[in-house]
């Protein structure tokens, strides 16, 4: 009796812990397979990648101050006579160089981080002070970057400048905040996903520990039957939103969970973060349809005047043009364009030097020019953008007269 007794016990043991221990088996395979997918390489892939997407702005506009720095320090470098002989007029140049460049703070400091001279440009709040590392560092040619801090949204470059006496050029920029806020929300997010990354094998031991002990069959049976449930569905989801977003649609959004979790928080980042992504596409396309606007309006508004229309920059070299003018100096737009005035048309060259030193800045002259063997005489008006000392450009309109001074 006590044998068949142990025998009908060990059977029906074996009768329920097997369904146990296959439900067990199947859920973990389960739970491994949609952890595999969710941190697969493609998975995380695409969440590295919203660091590349939310950082590239700031790589954009490190670059940009990177090459501005690399400009300035150049002409700097050849005005460094003014700078022994003529303080006042090196401190001109300096402010004119900061001001093409927009950039506010713009100063020469030596290796103590004094500064020696400053841009006069009228800007709100002190001088940011440059790190005593990154003037340890900063080496001549390539200029040393400055990441915005916790308390600046500034981002700024040190570069030693060539033939002074350990003098350093230091120039900043101000980033929106908004850009350094969507970058620390992202790096948060990136944070957290490979934390959840890190604490895969714990959620496998968690869930295997629930089928621990024969006298929870029952109940392990439902909760596994729930959780592999709970776990798919947003698995799954997740990997249809992942691959929209892949596509280039932002719009998806992913059903939040009721109960609060790390599904829940995944699905609400992930949200946060198509959000992020779509906002700062929008915005980008609206900046670059509202320039290609302006553009468009300006090149209609030059084309239609009657006369020879010429823009040029703070060193004479041409950014506008239209077809009359083209057809007055006998070149096309594209061959123009960034092209010095004076070399293309050295008639002009006196008319410029008289406006540049024009109190007024407009200045009327009478030239003639030639194209080929047909040689006319044009009234010029030349009008300075800006100040003496810091000129942002000039306009030149040629109004055609030949027939007049014929007459």
């Amino acid at each position: 009796g006590a044998r068949l007794q142990v025998r009908i016990v060990v059977m029906f043991a074996i009768v329920a812990a097997g369904p146990a221990f296959i439900v067990a088996v199947v859920a973990t395979l389960s739970l491994n397979q949609g952890l595999d997918q969710w941190f697969s390489e493609r998975m995380r892939s695409m969440v590295e990648s919203s660091r590349l997407v939310a950082r590239s702005y700031m790589l954009e506009h490190a670059q940009v101050l990177r090459d501005d720095t690399i400009w300035v320090a150049s002409e700097l470098e050849t005005a460094r006579d003014s700078f022994t002989n003529d303080a006042p007029r090196f401190q001109r140049i300096l402010t004119a160089l900061a001001n093409t460049r927009s950039l506010p703070f713009t100063s020469l400091v030596n290796q103590a981080g004094e500064t020696v001279m400053r841009a006069q440009i009228n800007i709100p709040g002190a001088t940011p002070r440059v790190p005593d590392a990154v003037l340890a560092a900063a080496g001549e040619g390539a200029p040393t970057l400055i990441a915005p801090g916790a308390a600046s949204s500034l981002v700024g470059a040190v570069v030693k400048l060539r033939g002074y006496d350990d003098l350093f050029l230091f120039v900043a920029r101000p980033v929106d905040p908004e850009v350094l806020e969507y970058v620390r929300l992202t790096d948060e997010n990136i944070t957290e996903y490979r934390l959840y990354d890190s604490s895969r094998l714990v959620f496998q031991i968690t869930f295997a520990l629930m089928y621990v002990g024969v006298a929870f069959v029952l109940a392990a049976l439902w909760i596994g039957i729930a959780l592999a449930n709970g776990l798919i569905d947003p698995i799954r989801n997740l990997m249809i939103a992942s691959n929209r977003v892949s596509s280039g649609d932002l719009d998806v959004q992913l059903p939040v969970p009721e109960r609060g979790g790390d599904l829940h928080d995944l699905a609400v980042r992930f949200n946060k973060m198509t959000a992020q992504l779509r906002n700062q596409r929008a915005a980008l396309v609206a900046a670059s349809r509202t320039n290609d606007q302006r553009r468009q309006f300006t090149e209609a508004v030059v084309e239609g005047v009657s006369a020879g229309i010429i823009g040029l920059d703070a060193f004479g070299r041409i950014t506008l043009v239209n077809s009359r003018a083209c057809a007055a100096l006998g070149q096309t737009e594209l061959d123009l364009m960034n092209q010095e005035l004076s070399q293309i048309a050295p008639e002009l060259a006196p008319t410029m030097e008289r406006a540049q030193l024009a109190r007024r800045g407009r200045v009327q002259d009478q030239v003639q020019l030639s194209t080929g063997f047909d040689r006319r005489t044009y009234q010029v008006r030349l009008t300075r953008e800006g100040t003496i000392t810091e000129s942002k450009g000039f306009v030149v309109t040629l109004d055609d007269i030949t027939e007049l001074v014929a007459a």
